[in-house]
């Protein structure tokens, strides 16, 4: 398809605007998504803000999804016209990571809105292999929500949650609403959301926590734990701020032999006081890393994520706050970087909104 097109592109930190742009072209294994909307994930907060990408200029978003208007000769598993989500993690498919299936941690991955060109944009060429239909009546909303909520998912399988558990989650945005709902959707008995913002608390509360706790409204969030599972504490606590204070909450809320899961990314040194690390040992934690998501056998947690998502199952819509055309994509980082008004998930529409 020849022509141009609208982007959200960076040229460098605080330096994203919306240009005009050639429409890619593809290769035999690739398709052409017109996308619809993309989500602007916390890491592009980051990107744009503090650490830029691996290259400048760089197309940014990477949760989004749409409608494939070309395709190229050796991709025979679509129609033109398909709904799809796309996966921005491209495996290399030949390190050990990949061969065994565990494509998250391949050593030499490709990644669409960081690596290489996303989804801030009309168009994206993408392969066909990170590509998945979608049902007819998913929303444009419900695809670019679907990204975000296999992470949540991804974190969930990682600690383990059965039946009867009681989580704990620290951090009330985008992450932790959508790993609120797969603790609740899997059978725990008990969740309980922690964070600053009642806006973000009044969210977890419509999708499924039980008890939330402004941890700027109490004298000790740990002490406000201990009284709400009565002294039980916590099967498995998640961490998905990122913040330096919640990593080590997670850790004193936990019970004995009960896990702790990290989704949330760090951004400066933490340090662990030694009777934290010692209660670690003395409470013979489990410790989990999650990271991105799992896309292979025995559980594609993108496939699943589709699945609960049409059935109404797993919630986008309440996440949302703010939309925005791509046009006006810099307003949309001028509002995340003056933080005047409260936002929660925001989306870019490629159509115009």
């Amino acid at each position: 398809m020849d022509g141009k097109m609208k982007v959200g592109i960076l040229h460098n930190i605080n330096d994203i605007r919306c240009e005009e742009s050639e429409i890619p072209k593809i290769q035999s294994d690739e398709i052409l998504v017109k996308v619809t909307c993309a989500g602007i994930c916390g890491t592009d907060f980051e990107r744009v803000l503090k650490t830029g990408t691996w290259k400048f200029p760089t197309i940014l978003g990477h949760e989004f999804g749409g409608e494939i208007v070309e395709m190229g000769n050796d991709v025979k598993e679509f129609r033109i016209g398909n709904k799809v989500v796309v996966n921005p993690m491209v495996p290399c498919g030949d390190c050990k990571y990949c061969k065994v299936g565990k494509f998250n941690l391949c050593d030499e991955y490709d990644y669409l809105g960081s690596r290489s060109s996303g989804g801030f944009a009309e168009y994206a060429k993408v392969k066909y292999t990170n590509a998945y239909k979608v049902p007819d009546d998913l929303t444009d909303e419900q695809i670019a929500g679907i990204d975000p909520a296999a992470i949540g998912l991804h974190g969930i399988i990682k600690g383990g949650v059965k039946i009867g558990d009681t989580v704990v989650v620290f951090g009330a945005g985008p992450i932790g609403h959508y790993t609120i709902q797969w603790a609740k959707h899997i059978g725990a008995s008990t969740v309980i959301a922690i964070d600053l913002r009642d806006e973000k608390l009044k969210i977890a509360k419509e999708v499924g926590a039980d008890y939330v706790i402004n941890v700027g409204k109490v004298e000790n969030v740990l002490d406000e734990i201990e009284k709400i599972t009565k002294g039980e504490w916590a099967d498995v606590c998640f961490e998905t701020a990122g913040s330096d204070i919640t990593v080590i909450q997670c850790i004193q809320a936990a019970k004995k032999q009960g896990s702790v899961v990290y989704l949330g990314t760090p951004h400066r040194d933490i340090t662990l006081k030694d009777k934290v690390f010692e209660s670690i040992i003395r409470k013979e934690l489990k410790i989990v890393g999650s990271w991105c998501y799992h896309f292979a056998a025995p559980i594609h947690e993108w496939i699943v994520s589709i699945e609960e998502i049409s059935k109404g199952n797993i919630l986008v819509e309440p996440l949302i706050t703010h939309r925005f055309s791509i046009e006006e994509v810099e307003k949309a980082f001028d509002m995340i970087r003056d933080r005047k008004e409260f936002f929660n998930k925001i989306l870019i529409y490629s159509g115009g909104n």
